[in-house]
């Protein structure tokens, strides 16, 4: 999303994505920090609702930016960010 706002806009800089308390910025690379972070918390939490899992169930997140999400959302049980390298390992390991 950085990226794409980087590259498809005249002036927006490109930024790199950390974890931030703000959610309405003064400065244009706070704004676009916290829109692209709190875009993908928002996306998050309306899918986890939208399924209707069981009180039990835990939801995993994996991937370089899932620390990050979860940091901000009580939706993510676990991180793991290796998971899906994990379970690749472990299929190539029966063989």
């Amino acid at each position: 999303m950085a990226k794409a706002l980087h590259a498809g806009t005249a002036k927006l800089p490109e930024i790199e994505i950390e974890s931030t308390e703000i959610l309405l910025a003064t400065k244009t690379e706070k704004a676009i920090r916290s829109g692209i972070l709190y875009s993908a918390v928002g996306l998050v939490d309306a899918v986890i609702s939208r399924l209707k899992l069981p009180p039990n169930f835990k939801v995993v997140a994996t991937g370089g930016f899932a620390p990050m999400v979860a940091e901000h959302t009580s939706t993510i049980d676990v991180v793991d960010e290796n998971l899906l390298l994990d379970g690749l390992r472990l299929i190539y390991e029966r063989k």
